[in-house]
C-alpha cells in the first residue's frame, strides 16, 4: 500500500511539472509573438513617418523654393534685357545681385513698418505707425487727452546713501557725484517765443503719474539678496528706522521670507502711555510737536489716546545707558579732524556685518573702484596676507586707534607715507578669501576690533 501511494503522488507531481512546462512555453511563444508584432507595428509607424515628412518637404519646402527660384530668375533675365538694352556698362554683379536687393529692401521696410508700430496703445490702432503718419490730421487727434492716475508710493529707485546712526544722508559731494541746480532745472522747462513776448507750454510725455505719499505702514518681505541697507534704499528711509522698528540691532542678520515693518518716512513709532503729553514725546525723540500733529492728523496737541501707536517723523531712539557696560566705545583720539570717520568707499551696500566671528564690514563694490583713507593718518602696513585678507592697508591714526582695508586689487600708497581724510589709498578687489568684490573695513582701538559701523558717518 506504502509503495502504491509513493507511486501515485510521483505520478501526480510528474503531471503537475508537465502543466507547468507546456503553460510556461506556451507563455514564452505569446511573448514573441506579441513582441514580433510590435516590431512590425513600429517599422510601419516610422515607415507613415517617412513618408508624411517626405510628403511635407515636397509640400511646404521643395515646390515654393523652387517656384520661388524660378521667379527670380524671370526677374533676373527681365532686369538684364532692360538694362542691356538702356545701360550697356552697368556692371554685371549688380544685375545679378539686384532681385536679392529688392527682396532685402522689401523686408527691411516691412520690418520698419512693424517696428514704428510697437508700443501702441491698443485702444488707438493704427497709432505711431508709417501710414498713420503720412496721412495723420494736424491736431493731436489722440494727444489732446491727458491721463492722470493715483499711485501707491512703493520702492523708489535712487538709493540715497543713509547715516547708520543718525538720521542725516550723505551729501551728493561725499558719494562722489553732482547734482544739477534747481534754477538750472526750472530753467531748462522754460522756452520762450523768439523776442521772449510770450511763454511756449512744455511738452508733456505720456500720462501723468501723480505719486500718493504713503502715511501707513507696510510690510515688506525679505527677497534673496536683500540687506538692511538695501531694504531701506528701496523706500527711501534710513536704516536705523528699519532696525528700530523690527527691534533689530547692527549685529543683527536677516533671512529670506521673513516679515519687516516698513514706515513711510524716516523715524520711529510710539505707543502713548497714561499720563504722557505730545510735549513729553516730542522732546524724548528730539522732533518738533507740530511735526507730530502734522503727519498723524490729530486735532491738537491734546488729541491722544491710552496705547495709540503714532509715527514720529524724523525722531531718534533714545540712547539706553546700560547699568554695567561689558565694553565702552573708545573715543577717537585728538588727531581725528571729525566726530565720524570718512565712508571707506563710494558704495554703501553691506553683505556682512561686524559679529564675534567677523571682525568688521563688508561693503560691496564693483573691482577697481576707489578705497577712501577713513582719517588722517601713516601707512603701517601695505601687504599680502594668505589667512584671507588678501592685499591689504593698515593705517595707524594714533593714539593707538588705527583702520584696515583688505581684498584689494591695487595699493596706491607706500609704508610710512602720510595719508589725509578721504585720500584715495586703493582699488576695491577680491583678492584672498573673497567670494566677490567688495573692501572688507576695520577699526582697531589698543589692538581691539570694534565694530566700525560705531565710528562710520
Amino acid at each position: 500500500m506504502i509503495k502504491s501511494g509513493a507511486g501515485l503522488s510521483l505520478l501526480i507531481l510528474k503531471f503537475i511539472l508537465e502543466k507547468i512546462k507546456r503553460h510556461l512555453l506556451t507563455i514564452l511563444v505569446k511573448f514573441f509573438q506579441t513582441f514580433s508584432w510590435f516590431l512590425k507595428s513600429l517599422k510601419l509607424f516610422f515607415f507613415l513617418l517617412g513618408k508624411l515628412a517626405a510628403f511635407l518637404y515636397q509640400l511646404v519646402f521643395k515646390y515654393p523654393f523652387l517656384i520661388a527660384y524660378q521667379i527670380l530668375r524671370r526677374i533676373k533675365r527681365i532686369c538684364l534685357s532692360l538694362f542691356a538694352l538702356k545701360q550697356p556698362t552697368l556692371p554685371k554683379s549688380f544685375l545679378f545681385h539686384l532681385p536679392l536687393v529688392l527682396l532685402v529692401a522689401a523686408g527691411v521696410l516691412a520690418f520698419g513698418i512693424n517696428l514704428k508700430a510697437q508700443g501702441t496703445k491698443s485702444e488707438n490702432p493704427g497709432y505711431k505707425s508709417l501710414l498713420f503718419e503720412i496721412s495723420a490730421p494736424t491736431d493731436n487727434y489722440w494727444e489732446d487727452e491727458i491721463l492722470s492716475e493715483e499711485i501707491e508710493e512703493g520702492p523708489i529707485t535712487s538709493q540715497a546713501p543713509s547715516s547708520y546712526l543718525e538720521e542725516t544722508t550723505l551729501t551728493p559731494e561725499a558719494a562722489g557725484s553732482e547734482m544739477e541746480k534747481p534754477s538750472e532745472a526750472i530753467g531748462s522747462l522754460i522756452s520762450t517765443t523768439q523776442g521772449e513776448a510770450a511763454l511756449i507750454a512744455p511738452q508733456i510725455t505720456d500720462p501723468t503719474v501723480v505719486t500718493k505719499k504713503r502715511d501707513k505702514i507696510i510690510d515688506y518681505v525679505v527677497q534673496s539678496g536683500d540687506v538692511i541697507s538695501t531694504i531701506a534704499a528701496k523706500f527711501g528711509i534710513t536704516v536705523n528706522t528699519v532696525l528700530w522698528e523690527n527691534n533689530l540691532s547692527s549685529y543683527s542678520l536677516i533671512r529670506p521670507g521673513q516679515t519687516l515693518k516698513i514706515l513711510p518716512v524716516s523715524g520711529l513709532t510710539h505707543k502713548i502711555k497714561k499720563g504722557e503729553t505730545l510735549k513729553a514725546v516730542a522732546k524724548k525723540y528730539k522732533v518738533n510737536e507740530s511735526e507730530i500733529i502734522e503727519f498723524n492728523k490729530l486735532a491738537s496737541a491734546t488729541d491722544l489716546a491710552i496705547d495709540q501707536v503714532m509715527i514720529i517723523p524724523g525722531g531718534i531712539k533714545p540712547q539706553a545707558t546700560p547699568v554695567v557696560a561689558a565694553r565702552t566705545t573708545a573715543p577717537l583720539p585728538a588727531i581725528i579732524s571729525s566726530s565720524k570717520l570718512q565712508w571707506p568707499t563710494n558704495a554703501y551696500r553691506l553683505t556682512q556685518y561686524f559679529t564675534w566671528r567677523h571682525s568688521g564690514i563688508d561693503i560691496a563694490n564693483k573691482t577697481g573702484q576707489p578705497v577712501y583713507t577713513a582719517e588722517a593718518g601713516k601707512v603701517e602696513t601695505t601687504s599680502w596676507n594668505r589667512g584671507g585678507y588678501g592685499y591689504y592697508i593698515i593705517v595707524d591714526h594714533g593714539g593707538g586707534f588705527k583702520t584696515l582695508y583688505a581684498h584689494l586689487s591695487q595699493i596706491y600708497i607706500k609704508i610710512g607715507q602720510n595719508v589725509s581724510r578721504g585720500q584715495v589709498i586703493g582699488a576695491v578687489g577680491s583678492t584672498g578669501r573673497s567670494t566677490g568684490p567688495h573692501v572688507h573695513f576695520e577699526v582697531r582701538v589698543r589692538n581691539v576690533r570694534i565694530n566700525p559701523l560705531e565710528y562710520l558717518r
